[in-house]
């Protein structure tokens, strides 16, 4: 198992090598998009100002987004110009 450094409150965490693990009470421009519930999960999707998809655990209240950047970055690894 992967070794994880502890997360100071209020800062940005990258996953994985993309995205971002925002901190609970983080605030953010945005549209909602949606609701999902996976058994007692629930969760909230939006978009940023910026049209960055953005999901928010109701259980944590953490938020995690990706860039485009990011996005760009996991089509090529997925393929996509091959």
């Amino acid at each position: 198992m992967a070794k994880t450094k502890t997360q100071k409150p209020g800062s940005l965490q990258r996953v994985l090598g993309v995205g971002r693990l925002h901190p609970a009470n983080s605030m953010f421009l945005r549209v909602h998009v949606g609701e999902a519930t996976c058994g007692k999960l629930k969760y909230e999707m939006s978009t940023g100002m910026n049209g960055t998809p953005m999901v928010h655990s109701m259980q944590s209240g953490k938020w995690f987004s990706l860039s485009w950047k990011d996005i760009f970055e996991l089509a090529e690894k997925a393929g996509i110009d091959t």
